[in-house]
Order: structure tokens, then sequence, then C-alpha cells
């Protein structure tokens, strides 16, 4: 509307432009011409944006370990979901042709599951109770679909500090290593996506004749972001 009411000079139609750099750029530089200046254009870009920001996650976790008494047996815990919550600092860099951002994640983690035996479902079982601060850090591609709604793309590096988890195992790990990858959508502050992250083992490696030694931790998860900075993304 600005475009048609203001900036229009014979026949252009701003309603095919799109809000788009270089649909923009042949806008100007074709309203220009026809009125009869030619300009070379020349655009730089300046990416000086960092956000802070609140992220909560809903995670679907799966728990399994050989048993005891039968190393070839597995001992397969019930699935759960469990929430996640902390915050996150987002910055953009300079990158050629990309929007190019690396983030850095804390959140904390705590969740409960335990083994049930199906022939005797009164009897207890192993428990898990697992506790840890996650870092993650990794860039995220971004795309953008319209001036305040993107498609992004990011995969990097989680790592869990343990709080005191409680097992069945002798000890576990103090800190455990995975890595994860996922997608998502963007409008405004806020952030939806997925994520899927490897699999990894909680236990503490001790004697090579101990049967919980093993174990296998399996990790996806739903997220929401909502940045507390304005955008202040310049171009």
């Amino acid at each position: 509307k600005q475009l048609a009411k203001s900036l229009r000079c014979k026949n252009q139609d701003p309603s095919e432009v799109e809000y788009t750099l270089k649909d923009l750029k042949r806008y100007f530089k074709e309203y220009n011409e026809c009125k009869g200046a030619k300009i070379a254009y020349i655009v730089k870009t300046r990416f000086n944006q960092s956000k802070i920001g609140l992220i909560g996650t809903l995670d679907f976790v799966s728990f399994s370990h050989p048993s005891e008494l039968n190393p070839t047996e597995t001992i397969i815990y019930d699935d759960i979901l469990a929430p996640r919550y902390g915050i996150y600092l987002e910055t953009f860099i300079p990158f050629f042709g990309v929007d190019l951002s690396f983030f850095l994640e804390s959140t904390y983690r705590s969740f409960s599951t335990k083994y049930t035996n199906f022939e005797n479902p009164d009897a207890d079982g192993p428990e898990l109770n697992f506790k840890s601060i996650n870092v993650a850090f990794a860039p995220r591609f971004h795309l953008y679909l319209s001036s305040n709604f993107e498609v992004f793309f990011e995969g990097g590096l989680s790592v869990d500090q343990d709080l005191g988890t409680e097992s069945i195992f002798n000890s576990v790990e103090s800190t455990t290593l995975d890595y994860f990858y996922g997608g998502g959508f963007g409008a405004g502050r806020f952030k939806v996506g997925y994520r899927v992250y490897t699999d990894k083992n909680i236990a503490r490696r001790e004697a090579l004749s101990d049967a919980l030694s093993e174990s296998t931790l399996s990790t996806s998860s739903f997220f929401l972001t909502i940045s507390l900075s304005k955008s202040n993304k310049n171009r």
C-alpha cells in the first residue's frame, strides 16, 4: 500500500512485489530509472543481534540396560514424557548468503522411570531418578519466508552434568555427551521445533565383569523458545 501510494511510476505493480531484498531492490531500481535517474545499488548487510530468552521442552525418554542376572536379556524401562526448562543466548554472525546464528542453551533436566515386570506387576523393579543440568551448543540456519516468519535447521552438541542421579548402577558418569539435530518454525519472538538426540550410556564403566556398565538413554523433544530481547537486526 505504501509503494502504491507514494512510489509508483507508470506501469509498476506493487502487488507483485514480495517482501524480499531481491524484489525490493528491483522495484526501486525500476522506479528511479522511470524517473530518469540511473543508480548503482550497493547493498551492505550488517548483523548486530544477540537474543536472550526462555526455553521449555517436552522430552520423550526411553531407557534400557542389560539384566544384572542375565546380560543377554535387556531390561526396558517405561517410556515417559518429561518437561525441561531453562534459558538460552543466540547470536547472529555475518555469513555470505546465509542467515546464520549460534546458540548456547542451559536447561534443568529431571525425570523418573522404572522397569515394570508385566508377569509380576506388583514386584518392585529397578528405578532411574535422573537429574542434570543440560548445556547445548549449535549453529542454526534461518530461511525467512516473510518479514516475520522463518524456517530453521540446527544441529550440535549436548552435555549433561549430573546432579545426583539415583539408579541401579554402582555409579553414573558425572558428565555425558550426545549430539542432536532438528528444526522448526519461528514467528516474531517465538520458535517451535523438534530435536532428536543420539543415544548415550550414563553408566560408569568399571570392571569388565560388571553387567551394569552399559545402558542406553534415548531422547527426542519438542521445544518452545520465547525471546526476551527486541530484534535489532538491521540490513
